[in-house]
């Protein structure tokens, strides 16, 4: 019983901070469906999808870029930032999700996806070579009642295999939410996951800065701790992310207001969900735990070899050697 109160007072801190980022008049009901969330024994995800829409999606024309409305449906639940809310929101404009998330480099303390299979009873993979972080991933997903079967793989995706093992797990190729955060190569593992997913999230660098094209070379031994004193060099720029989601088929819709991850849809899907996709420079912002001038940034990792990813999503088979 105590850890459950203490759980639902981390909750309600957590959420707290969705009245702060009201656009619109903040209504009874919204309050009465925030209260019912956080006090229910299981959040109740019905109560969530109401207030994101009555923010979001029933109320597109009242914000002036896609880039507000992403913040403004922002909310942390399990995730690091406000990862939870904008997926929550980008699922509610897909008319059939499929009901089952993959989470590659779950990463232990937050994820990306327990929100949905924790208060949706989605289907769920955790992917991640650490097993501390699947335990502590395990022991989360305890706390958050899950009743849905959850698999945790303790695997590198990119081994001979790994694949095989994961489409075997999902029971089909095909999921609704695909999340990538490895605090490395995220752009090699995105090109290389033959999986169909609804919508991707995935981490990318905003040191790089909203122009460049660029990722870390594809170093299995990577280490984002060693690669730079303040760990700006890792992954790949958000317009390499960009190019790499249109190659795959995947239109970008925007990050999240800490500019950690980037949001991705497919592209059928994307059409026919009343959002459109938005240019890098049009999303970007820089990481809110980085305060240095950006072009003091840019400049010091535009210096650390660096490949370029063109137009067509690819990095040019010469640099890669």
């Amino acid at each position: 019983m105590l850890r459950e109160t203490i759980q639902r007072l981390k909750c309600l801190w957590r959420l707290s901070g969705v009245l702060s980022r009201l656009r619109l008049e903040t209504h009874i009901d919204e309050l009465g469906l925030i209260h019912d969330l956080v006090l229910s024994s299981r959040f109740n995800q019905r109560n969530l999808d109401n207030v994101l829409l009555h923010r979001g999606g029933k109320e597109l024309a009242d914000f002036s870029s896609q880039r507000d409305l992403l913040r403004a449906v922002e909310m942390k639940i399990f995730s690091q930032n406000g990862e939870d809310g904008i997926l929550s929101f980008l699922v509610s404009r897909i008319k059939n999700p499929v009901r089952a998330a993959m989470d590659i480099g779950c990463g232990g303390k937050s994820s990306n996806t327990l929100n949905l299979i924790c208060n949706r009873e989605w289907t769920g993979v955790f992917v991640d070579m650490s097993g501390k972080a699947l335990n502590e991933t395990k022991r989360n997903a305890a706390v958050g009642k899950v009743k849905s079967p959850c698999h945790y793989l303790n695997l590198n995706i990119c081994d001979d295999g790994s694949q095989e093992k994961v489409k075997e797990a999902l029971d089909g190729n095909e999921i609704g939410v695909l999340s990538i955060d490895i605090d490395g190569l995220d752009y090699w593992i995105w090109k290389e996951v033959q999986l169909d997913a609804q919508i991707v999230v995935i981490e990318f660098n905003p040191s790089f800065g909203p122009e460049k094209s660029l990722t870390v070379k594809n170093d299995p031994t990577f280490n984002i701790n060693e690669a730079h004193p303040k760990r700006w060099f890792h992954g790949a720029s958000l317009e390499a992310m960009r190019r790499l989601g249109l190659q795959k088929g995947y239109g970008f819709v925007g990050v999240d207001s800490n500019g950690v991850n980037a949001f991705f849809m497919r592209q059928d899907l994307l059409r026919a969900s009343g959002l459109q996709e938005v240019s890098s420079e049009e999303a970007y912002y820089p990481h809110f735990q980085r305060p240095e001038p950006i072009d003091e940034q840019v400049k010091a990792t535009n210096q650390m070899g660096a490949l370029e990813v063109g137009e067509d999503g690819e990095v040019a088979a010469s640099a890669e050697s």
